[in-house]
């Protein structure tokens, strides 16, 4: 009967947002990025927002930490894109270990996932810890008031429950306690992209292309690119967030030989600061 379940639980997830782990050859930019999916929290809760939180607590490992927390479900290249989709939805014990899914009380498994963090000591350690911490969030049935079980977990709810957009509440949640866990109680970090982030109510992708503009401002970038269809959305974003005597930018689109376009965002005399707020800051962005 398990065997079944498991069975039914696997093909069921195909068609909706799971594809097996299919290599997509060398990644370069956003438009090879576009026939990957993502599962769980998504690209934006755990892979952008990890980098984001430990970009902004100066810790230096910050790009291996967010790159360990994203591998639970995806590999992605050094300039944030995915490169493949992995398995680790298919094995009953990563299910339970890595995705908490396993039935049983949220806070408990909250604390496992913290007391994870306690143990880490190498930037790995660290991002599985952070992966775990994101999906002892994301995968609470707010209905029953428990995680979603191991094998079918959340498959047959359709209000995909990993997106930012459908519990933003809990999102933020998970992002204070990311904080204090990286830099312990009294951490304090620039809240105002993540609260931008649960107010606008935006897809997956459209949440990791704002939080990438903002790695970016914090790392005084000069450029980086994005995917064509989120430039207006990253535009609202830089100019609810630069002001006249913080700098501008500019965007620049071109196509290749093959017809791919490449989008990069420009960055001119950013002095850029962050207004540090505590992780409990109930302060919110406006759309």
């Amino acid at each position: 009967m398990k065997i079944f379940v498991y069975a039914l639980a696997i093909f069921a997830l195909l068609p909706n947002r799971i594809i097996f782990a299919i290599p997509c050859g060398k990644i370069t930019g956003p438009e090879e990025a576009q026939s990957v999916k993502q599962i769980c929290y998504e690209t934006d809760g755990h892979y952008w927002t990890v980098l984001v939180i430990a970009t902004q607590l100066k810790i230096p490992e910050a790009k291996a930490i967010a790159f360990s927390a994203e591998y639970p479900d995806n590999i992605i290249n050094s300039d944030g894109y995915c490169v493949r989709t992995r398995y680790t939805f298919m094995y009953p014990k990563a299910q339970r270990k890595i995705h908490a899914l396993t039935g049983g009380n949220p806070e408990k498994e909250k604390l496992i996932s913290l007391n994870m963090f306690k143990e880490a000591k190498t930037a790995r350690e660290k991002g599985i810890a952070a992966h775990r911490l994101g999906d002892s969030f994301a995968h609470i049935n707010d209905k029953k008031g428990r995680m979603y079980p191991h094998l079918i977990g959340h498959t047959f709810q359709w209000k995909e429950p990993d997106k930012i957009k459908h519990n933003s509440s809990k999102y933020l949640m998970y992002v204070c306690e990311l904080i204090a866990a990286f830099g312990g109680p009294d951490a304090q970090v620039d809240m105002s992209v993540f609260n931008y982030v649960a107010d606008a109510g935006l897809s997956s992708d459209t949440n990791s292309a704002i939080l990438k503009a903002e790695y970016n401002l914090l790392n005084h970038s000069l450029a980086f690119n994005i995917e064509k269809d989120q430039v207006s959305a990253v535009e609202r974003y830089l100019k609810f967030r630069l002001c006249t005597e913080m700098g501008s930018y500019a965007i620049y689109s071109s196509t290749d030989r093959k017809k791919r376009v490449t989008t990069t965002v420009i960055l001119t005399n950013i002095s850029y600061t962050t207004t540090l707020q505590s992780e409990n800051s109930s302060s919110s962005a406006a759309k």
